[in-house]
């Protein structure tokens, strides 16, 4: 059976396979669906398919069509139309995913070594520092999705997150996908974006810590500025090394792999709530354009 994904997005959910992107938003005019072809650059350049080099396409890849589905989303919740999601593709679109990405380097590559390097006397070392600093990056990011999820809308939106996941629950269980059977099935799933970040989390620790000790032996010292570039050139690496964990993980069921989920797997318990019977329809509406 094929590999299926998804987010929620406003009012909606978003599932996609390796050919088709299908997004379902609920509406005053009642559930309206958009299907995208895609082809992931993966499969347009054989070089870029190579084992911890495609994870960070495919995470960039992700973030880009996770922003374009938002976007889509609100426009149809806030004022029903639909034109406006396509003009908001272009340069605007760009704009936005830079931001986003500059916003999460801001928060979660420099400022835990900002922390790190002014709290603490260890910024000569590489493998206590950059325990510290994950440490520091997994509390950042557990305030955050803690925080917003006393957010009216937030709550809405981990709601469709379970929805979501209930449904793939479903149809990767059974190959099909109903009402009464994926109420059934848990808001928790083994490939969620939520898991993967804290696999980053973790492998950083580990994949830092070895920039650190290379950056050491090639220049005699460090420093926060040789620590932020060297951390931010070689994150593709850490990205794609944790995609490829991620990938081994969600097909292998052993002590081993249950040990690397279940962290990600308690955090979704907050990332995902409970959906109601309309949120599993738009998540079985999605799913039903791409298989």
């Amino acid at each position: 059976m094929e590999s299926i994904g998804g987010q929620a997005v406003i009012e909606g959910v978003m599932i996609r396979n390796k050919n088709k992107i299908a997004t379902a938003v609920r509406t005053k005019k009642g559930i309206v669906t958009k299907v995208d072809d895609f082809v992931s650059l993966t499969e347009k350049y054989r070089m870029l398919k190579l084992p911890f080099l495609r994870g960070s396409i495919v995470f960039f890849e992700t973030m880009k069509i996770g922003i374009n589905t938002l976007n889509y989303s609100a426009d149809l919740a806030m004022a029903d139309e639909k034109e406006n999601a396509a003009e908001k593709s272009g340069f605007g679109f760009y704009i936005t995913l830079l931001l986003a990405v500059a916003i999460a380097i801001l928060i979660f590559l420099f400022l835990p070594i900002f922390i790190t390097t002014k709290l603490f006397n260890i910024e000569k070392t590489a493998l206590p520092f950059n325990i510290v600093t994950g440490i520091i990056r997994i509390i950042v990011f557990l305030l955050y999705v803690y925080a917003i999820s006393y957010m009216k809308d937030a709550k809405r939106l981990y709601m469709y997150h379970g929805a979501e996941h209930k449904v793939v629950n479903c149809y990767e269980s059974l190959g099909k996908a109903t009402l009464k059977n994926a109420k059934k099935y848990s808001t928790i799933h083994k490939r969620c974006g939520t898991s993967f970040l804290f696999i980053v989390f973790a492998t950083a620790i580990i994949g830092f810590s070895f920039i650190d000790l290379l950056a050491f032996a090639a220049l005699g010292k460090t420093s926060m500025t040789i620590r932020l570039f060297t951390h931010l050139l070689f994150l593709p690496f850490v990205l794609g090394i944790s995609y490829e964990t991620m990938k081994y993980a969600a097909v292998k069921n052993s002590w081993l792999t249950n040990i690397v989920t279940y962290p990600g797997s308690l955090i979704q318990r907050i990332t995902t709530q409970e959906p109601t019977d309309d949120m599993i329809k738009v998540a079985m509406a999605a799913l039903k354009k791409i298989v």
